[in-house]
């Protein structure tokens, strides 16, 4: 079993606290998934990801799915939604019972994967 990243005070994290951006490239290397690190700011890391959307009656991208790493994954509840500067942040939960935070990018209308959340990772 993989252990989750350790929480510090640089990153928020699902579970409480906050982690590191190399403690959660570690982790989802150590999960197998391929990161492609990419510094849209000093010190942040995130997975871009292509995801499968519908425009809401106000004309917002709601995420349906998406695919990582070659595995599509269907969201089953889109749990919270807030807004950055020019950004979107959806919390979901994948038809995988998995939690992802995943940040739309309104000005170019790209998608990252922020976070991620394992029912295993706690046991």
């Amino acid at each position: 079993m993989t252990q989750r990243p350790v929480c510090s005070p640089a990153r928020v994290c699902p579970w409480g606290g906050s982690v590191e951006p190399a403690a959660l490239v570690a982790f989802f290397e150590a999960l197998g998934f391929a990161v492609k690190r990419i510094g849209l700011e000093a010190g942040h890391t995130a997975m871009r990801v292509q995801v499968e959307s519908v425009a809401d009656y106000r004309g917002v991208e709601i995420p349906r799915r998406f695919h990582l790493d070659g595995r599509k994954v269907e969201i089953v509840e889109n749990d919270d939604q807030w807004h950055g500067a020019d950004y979107r942040y959806f919390k979901v939960k994948g038809d995988d019972g998995n939690v992802y935070i995943l940040r739309f990018d309104e000005p170019s209308s790209e998608w990252e994967l922020t976070m991620f959340q394992s029912p295993q990772a706690g046991r």
